[in-house]
């Protein structure tokens, strides 16, 4: 590293800290590197623009050495020193957090899977402890507003019954930063179509604002913008993103801040790109199928099979059976003729697969091992709302926000659990016959 006098470090300190003793804005950005990389962000620009600053809401992590003014700076409380904790000491070290920042902020590192169950149930107990406690007379906002955590975003913290706790926290602190390149990899399409907006609408409804929600922005800093500037994403990046070791990557971090947000000191949202959405009918259909018991199919018209000879059958789910694509505004073949949906078979002694066509059917060849009943189950894969929102291949649609627009309960939830993975399987049923009823049968061969 540069010796910190060459990179100006002294000179930024005072002259930010002067000019922020108050953050006029709402939003927030919160810096988390070493401090080359936060010098980077707030000097002039390698094109002779300026660096990011107060008007445009920067904060940074604390750093030895600091890089900003003291209002401008966030002390980082690790979640070790929190886990195992009873509500009242974990209220005592995030107090003492707060009371050591100059900016009177602390962020928790992080609401990891230490906090499912108990100790994300107390986080949220001391947190309703510091919601009473003012922070300073020129300050109005509670002591647990001035909380901020970083949050792996995962489905099953938003989803999972004994996240109850940490989500109830994250609701009662100022604001949740999801990291969106945790170390399990950086998040795909579909999690950016999905779990922005799902935070920012939990927050909502718990009381809290969606406009606490921010995203933490790592890796190729232009594809990163872009997922956070598409569709159902970009408005929680009118919050304020997020940067975290980036390194020399910081001036494309302030490259794509310029482009994207509003002039500093201005309100609005992000300069958002337009992403494939479902059509609501869509959606609601799909959720239809998600809710559906069965589907009888019509008979086969084959003889029965013989164990240990080869088989071969033909199974027609119908052009269009639970209406996908005549709510998508589809031809059926545009629907279909894809792995997103397939027919699942179980002969005796094989389990096998086979995509439905453009035309409906699946079709099947093996050799069954011993007599018994075959069965099959239709099966809806997450790829097949991209295909009823005409999204180009490569490109997630926006699922979930036409699922809540619908009223739908029942796939949301998987949506939100797996974006991008989630799947609805229906049991076929012969004519006349229940879900899951056999369609045909294996015989012993003659003897």
């Amino acid at each position: 590293m540069r010796p910190l006098r060459a990179l100006g470090l002294c000179a930024l300190a005072g002259a930010v800290g002067l000019a922020t003793a108050s953050t006029a804005t709402a939003r927030v950005s919160i810096l988390d590197d070493d401090p080359e990389a936060i010098a980077r962000a707030v000097q002039p620009q390698p094109d002779g623009s300026p660096g990011l600053g107060a008007a445009d809401g920067i904060l940074q992590v604390n750093t030895k050495p600091p890089v900003l003014g003291a209002r401008q700076r966030v002390v980082r409380l690790p979640a070790d020193d929190l886990v195992g904790r009873t509500p009242s000491r974990m209220a005592a070290y995030i107090r003492a957090a707060i009371k050591g920042a100059g900016s009177q902020r602390t962020i928790i590192d992080e609401l990891g899977p230490a906090f499912r169950g108990r100790n994300g149930d107390n986080l949220a107990a001391a947190l309703a402890i510091l919601a009473d406690e003012a922070t300073s007379d020129a300050i109005e906002e509670s002591r647990a507003r001035r909380v901020h955590v970083y949050v792996p975003a995962a489905g099953d913290l938003l989803t999972g019954a004994d996240w109850a706790g940490a989500r109830l926290a994250m609701a009662r602190a100022g604001g949740v930063w999801l990291r969106t390149s945790p170390s399990s990899g950086a998040w795909t399409g579909a999690q950016w179509q999905t779990w922005p907006a799902e935070m920012a609408r939990l927050l909502a409804a718990t009381g809290s604002s969606g406009s606490r929600v921010h995203v933490v922005l790592a890796g190729d800093q232009a594809a990163a913008w872009r997922a956070a500037r598409t569709g159902a994403a970009c408005p929680v990046l009118g919050n304020g993103p997020g940067a975290q070791r980036l390194g020399a990557a910081m001036t494309a971090f302030v490259a794509e801040f310029r482009r994207a947000m509003p002039a500093p000191g201005a309100d609005g949202p992000a300069a958002c790109l337009t992403g494939p959405v479902v059509p609501d009918a869509g959606a609601a259909a799909l959720e239809a199928a998600a809710t559906r018991p069965g589907l009888e199919i019509a008979p086969l018209g084959i003889p029965p099979l013989v164990a240990g000879e080869p088989a071969q059958l033909t199974v027609q789910v119908g052009s269009d059976p639970f209406g996908l694509a005549a709510a998508s505004g589809l031809a059926p073949e545009d629907v279909w003729g894809s792995k997103a949906a397939y027919v699942r078979l179980t002969a005796p002694g094989t389990v096998t697969a086979a995509s439905v066509d453009g035309d409906g059917a699946a079709r099947f060849s093996f050799v069954p091992s011993a007599p018994g009943p075959v069965t099959a189950v239709l099966v809806l894969t997450a790829p097949i709302a991209d295909r009823m929102a005409r999204a180009r291949t490569g490109v997630s649609a926006d699922l979930l926000g036409p699922l809540r627009r619908v009223g739908a309960t029942v796939l949301p939830p998987r949506a939100v659990a797996a974006p991008g993975a989630w799947s609805v399987t229906v049991p076929i049923a012969p004519a006349g016959g229940a879900p899951g009823d056999p369609l045909a049968q294996v015989i012993a061969p003659p003897s």
